[in-house]
């Protein structure tokens, strides 16, 4: 390419900049493709419009190095991306659901989607992952953790979860463990204790 631009085809009259007439947008993918020796084109410019930039320039081109991103490619990324988002938020809700339950005394949390106005039922989700998610929030912010319950009946359209304290679950005090985390895990124990239970009303979450 350098060649090229010292050539006398680019160099009529030497004392004149050299002016190239060719689109500056597609340039900039041009400049990305020698730098990186490799490119993912949007999908509003062809490889083919590409290739004859490639051509013009002088520069070789391997296909397998020039890739083009697709609309179907990217609305799928997106659908992960909100799929991700809903699970998170309805783990959240659901963590924060748990714990509000548990200190007042309730160790068997029902999960009713139209109380906490979750984005899906818990069902929705692919168990293992949900309950990953969830258990991580639990122990994060409140020293819990969680088991799923089963559904006693294929109509039954709570989510059950059976929840407990973390240290409880895991055996105890870990060796691994923090001295924030073993006091944040005391801190919520006591806060539990100061609850009434015989007059224990319901939390709203």
């Amino acid at each position: 390419m350098l060649a090229r631009l010292t050539s006398d085809m680019w160099r009529k009259n030497p004392t004149k900049p050299i002016f190239i007439d060719r689109d500056g947008g597609i340039f900039a993918h041009v400049l990305n493709y020698l730098r990186y020796g490799s490119i993912e084109l949007p999908n509003n410019l062809p490889t083919s419009m590409f290739e004859r930039e490639l051509d013009f320039y002088g520069i070789s081109i391997q296909d397998t190095c020039i890739q083009q991103s697709t609309s179907v490619g990217t609305m799928k990324l997106i659908k992960q991306n909100i799929c991700d988002a809903e699970l998170h938020h309805d783990m959240l809700l659901i963590a924060a659901t748990c714990n509000c339950q548990f200190m007042a005394g309730r160790q068997t949390v029902h999960i009713r989607n139209r109380e906490i106005h979750l984005k899906h039922n818990p069902y929705f989700y692919d168990e293992k992952t949900a309950m990953n998610t969830l258990n991580c929030y639990l122990k994060q912010f409140y020293g819990l953790k969680a088991a799923h319950c089963k559904q006693l009946f294929a109509s039954d359209l709570d989510f059950v979860l059976k929840v407990n304290d973390a240290s409880e679950v895991d055996g105890g005090d870990n060796q691994g463990k923090s001295i924030c985390d073993d006091f944040r895990l005391r801190f919520l124990h006591l806060l539990r204790c100061s609850v009434s239970f015989t007059e224990a009303t319901p939390f709203a979450c």
